[in-house]
């Protein structure tokens, strides 16, 4: 069958092809005016999720451990407004679940029974005892549970002098209670009341010793061990 078309037809038929041209042209048209009108009002907006995109990329990936602190700062530049963290020292700071017996955080600050902990990379201090951190330092002062194997007999003598120096093994934190904070936990049975014993054998551990570090340490050895 063939189909035919006269003049009339033919013009009505490219007026029509015309008018959906213009149509298809208006609505891009509009898309676009619509597109820049909302990037205009959106552009802070994308300004400033482009600005930490590029920090975050360039800036060191940690753990969420720092709402305990104001600033992680890899550096070796001090500033009073700055925390600066080892890598080992910021993970195990993130995973610390013994606020007890280790570090606890209060506001912006961790202590460990009435002492605050200050940190510089990877050392720790302590009243005016600086510690050098290990794992098995850490260990001891973030986890409610850890094996004997987890720790050396240096990382445990210092620990044992921080729970007595910071009054950590006392109940309130306070050598003038004379009780030991109770806990069934098998870090209290196996590590703390061991400790609490020799204290309690020695008279209590409760005088604070004076002089220099290595001269404390020797005191409180003998106070323990005679």
């Amino acid at each position: 069958m063939t189909l035919e078309y006269d003049e009339q037809d033919a013009r009505k038929f490219i007026k029509l092809q015309e008018d959906l041209t213009k149509k298809f042209r208006g609505a891009k048209i509009d898309e676009v005016r619509e597109y820049e009108e909302r990037k205009k009002h959106q552009q802070p907006l994308i300004d400033t999720i482009n600005e930490l995109s590029k920090r975050i990329s360039l800036e060191p990936q940690y753990p969420k451990f720092l709402e305990h602190f104001k600033k992680l700062e890899i550096t070796n530049e001090k500033n009073e407004n700055y925390v600066t963290l080892g890598r080992m020292l910021a993970e195990y700071l993130n995973k610390c679940d013994d606020h007890i017996f280790g570090l606890r955080p209060e506001g912006f600050k961790r202590f460990i029974g009435n002492t605050e902990a200050k940190f510089d990379n990877d050392r720790i201090i302590i009243g005016e005892r600086t510690y050098e951190c290990t794992e098995g330092l850490l260990k001891l002062l973030t986890r409610k549970i850890i094996q004997k194997n987890d720790y050396t007999e240096e990382d445990y003598e210092n620990y044992k002098e921080i729970l007595i120096h910071t009054d950590a093994i006392y109940r309130d934190n306070n050598s003038f209670n004379k009780y030991p904070k109770a806990s069934s936990s098998k870090k209290y049975l196996e590590i703390i009341k061991p400790i609490w014993n020799e204290l309690k054998a020695t008279g209590g551990g409760l005088i604070k010793l004076k002089g220099t570090h290595t001269q404390e340490r020797e005191s409180l050895r003998k106070k323990l061990f005679l």
